[in-house]
């Protein structure tokens, strides 16, 4: 049995944005499981390292496929 990685939505005041598409950051991370892009230049409480984790975790769910 597979999963496959889909998003709930990020609510709009989440501290970390995900970058538009085209959009340039000066040092850019992806999450391999929900595919969404953010500008990992500055450590915050929910990047504390650089591409540590993905800021957008609580908002992975998974279903089987």
């Amino acid at each position: 049995m597979t999963t496959k990685s889909i998003r709930r939505d990020i609510p709009k005041d989440w501290p970390i944005k995900p970058l538009r598409k085209g959009q340039k950051a000066s040092a850019k991370a992806t999450c391999g499981h929900c595919g969404l892009s953010w500008a990992d230049a500055k450590p915050t409480s929910l990047t504390p390292v650089p591409s540590a984790r993905c800021p957008f975790e609580p908002f992975h769910q998974y279903e089987e496929v």
